[in-house]
């Protein structure tokens, strides 16, 4: 019985010893026992435990090439979490056991492990060349090969393009075709064996104007018969050349615009440059042959002696076009005011006696002219004459039915035109000059004074009257 006790005492000594000498760590997935993905959490376990009490033991975890993602310390931590380095050397991964109760044998274990390293990616060639932070690919180019160098242990690549762009082949070399806009190109080296985990590289690219230095259309408007319409500028790509309405104006592939028999109008003329870049359209607008004139208004009308009347031109389209305003005056004879300009389409016309007048418009271009006109009545809305009108010594304002008081102005002012200061005042209570028999009331204004040029009349009527102050336009010679 003794002999028996010592040859268990002697086993359990040897399998303590055989226990201590086989304390392991090892990864809980088994695809990693011989080599670990980078980057990515990979657990270890440390496995057959010497001590009675394992969960009583204090653990300390170390690692080289790596990183532990949890507490590296712990009692009863016998597993932890390792993301290793994306590195070319191999990672290791220690274990000390210590305060175990009771104590244990087992004092520590190291385990290496090889990572799957994945180099990075160079920089991207275009055509072969290298190239960094950004790259402009013109708009004459239709398609170009990108590439980089083989990366260390990867198995696969993937590139990313900008909106619109395509691409050919595959691996570390494609051939690219561009689209219109810029962005940037990625690639990615992947190997197999490590799932979600890749390196890569970006180039940044640019894209020119599409239009190239074009920056308008040159030619002549209006347009008589034909005429030759360039870009203003170089365009990259092939340039088209387009019309609005071809019924007025059509035009060739060298630019050479024809007026379609005797067609008038607006076109619009189109350079459309098409490259790699794209399609662009340059604008331009054009008079095609005569002007085209709606009509002069307003006539017709009746308006106010001393009033100001704008008179408007409505052609359909204003440019390139030459005015020539003229008046006829009824039998008060030129009594009034006429503002006119070759480049305006209306005229202010101010009749200072009541009569019949007519104006009329002349309206040209390079390629021929048309006329119109408008019939107008002046009235004295007011019973009041003002004269003379152009003015030299004294202006006399002269109304009649006087003795209606309440409608009667209170004052009467005299404004210059310039400086909007007023010159002369009448106190019509006490500036009476005269009354005749016809019951007319007149009042002098002396403006021998003054420097020549426009002034208003201004009436200003009594409060309890309801009218509106009167302007009256004026003219010192």
């Amino acid at each position: 019985m003794k002999n028996v006790l010592l040859v268990l005492a002697l086993l359990l000594t040897v399998a303590f010893k055989t226990s201590a000498q086989t304390l392991q760590i090892q990864p809980v997935n088994s695809s990693y026992a011989t080599s670990a993905p980078p980057e990515t959490n990979v657990f270890y376990i440390v496995t057959n435990l010497c001590a009675s009490s394992p969960n009583s033991c204090t653990y300390t975890w170390t690692v080289t090439n790596g990183v532990i993602t949890t507490a590296s310390t712990g009692v009863g931590l016998v597993t932890v979490p390792v993301k290793w380095n994306n590195s070319a050397s191999n990672g290791t991964i220690s274990v000390a056991v210590s305060a175990c109760n009771p104590s244990s044998t087992c004092t520590s274990v190291t385990r290496s492990t090889q990572i799957r390293y994945l180099g990075p990616v160079g920089n991207i060639k275009i055509d072969g060349a290298a190239q960094s932070g950004s790259y402009a690919v013109n708009c004459s180019v239709s398609s170009f090969t990108a590439s980089v160098d083989p990366v260390t242990n990867a198995t696969s690549y993937q590139w990313f393009l900008p909106s619109g762009w395509t691409y050919t082949g595959s691996g570390n070399s494609i051939t690219v075709t561009p689209g219109s806009s810029g962005g940037s190109i990625t690639v990615r080296a992947m190997r197999s064996d490590v799932s979600g985990f890749y390196t890569s590289q970006t180039l940044a690219i640019t894209r020119p104007s599409g239009t190239g230095t074009v920056t308008a259309i040159n030619g002549p408007s209006p347009i008589c018969t034909s005429s030759t319409f360039t870009l203003n500028g170089t365009a990259v790509g092939s340039v088209t050349w387009l019309t609005s309405d071809a019924s007025k104006l059509t035009i060739n592939s060298s630019g050479v615009a024809t007026r379609v028999g005797s067609s008038n109008g607006l076109v619009t003329i189109t350079g459309r440059i098409t490259n790699g870049c794209g399609t662009f359209n340059v604008n331009r607008e054009v008079w095609v042959g005569n002007p085209i004139l709606s009509s002069v208004s307003p006539s017709n009308t009746t308006f106010c002696t001393g009033s100001t009347l704008t008179i408007s031109a409505s052609p359909s389209y204003q440019q390139w076009l030459n005015y020539s305003w003229t008046k006829t005056y009824g039998s008060g004879g030129n009594n009034g005011y006429f503002s006119s300009s070759s480049t305006n389409s209306y005229v202010d016309f101010v009749d200072y006696t009541a009569e019949y007048s007519t104006i009329s418009l002349n309206v040209s271009n390079s390629c021929g002219s048309l006329s119109s006109g408008a019939s107008l009545i002046s009235q004295n809305c007011f019973k009041m004459a003002i004269y003379p009108n152009p003015a030299t010594d004294v202006i006399a304002v002269e109304f009649e039915s006087a003795e209606d008081e309440p409608t009667f102005p209170e004052n009467i002012l005299l404004i210059s035109e310039g400086s909007g200061m007023t010159m002369k005042k009448v106190d019509t209570n006490i500036s009476k000059s005269t009354t005749d028999l016809s019951r007319k009331q007149k009042f002098d204004l002396n403006v021998s004074d003054l420097p020549r040029g426009t002034y208003f009349l201004h009436l200003l009527y009594p409060s309890k009257s309801n009218k509106k102050s009167e302007k009256v336009q004026v003219v010192l010679k």
